[in-house]
């Protein structure tokens, strides 16, 4: 194994950890944990009630989720799947992590899948 190919496997782990918490604190609708998981300077721009907003409108639509599945690395973009437990409901996902580990941010782009349609959100 050279030394890159150690490097991107740690740096995904890493990324792995992040998103575990978060999904950890999203399934338990702790949006304080999950905010705190974000940048300083995505603190200084979002409020924890902009996030808080945003994590009930998606956890309305899919419920807990059950895993996620990275897809994807492209100019310092994630793209990954969130899995819902129930209802085969799927959200594709974008995120920036900074070199700390810390959500730079963190966007559904979007909730679907092959299950009933979600409630809307109001």
């Amino acid at each position: 194994m050279s030394f890159v190919s150690f490097l991107s496997f740690g740096q995904d782990k890493k990324v792995d950890e992040v998103l575990n918490k978060w999904k950890d604190s999203f399934n338990k609708q702790d949006y304080k944990s999950a905010y705190d998981l974000y940048t300083l300077g995505y603190k200084q721009r979002v409020t924890l009630e902009d996030v808080t907003e945003q994590m009930k409108r998606a956890y309305g639509m899919m419920g807990k989720l059950k895993s996620i599945r990275f897809i994807s690395y492209k100019d310092y973009v994630y793209k990954y799947v969130f899995y819902a437990k129930t209802n085969h409901i799927e959200g594709d996902v974008s995120i920036v992590v900074s070199k700390d580990y810390q959500l730079g941010y963190l966007k559904f782009d979007r909730i679907g899948g092959t299950g009933d349609p979600p409630k809307m959100a109001n």
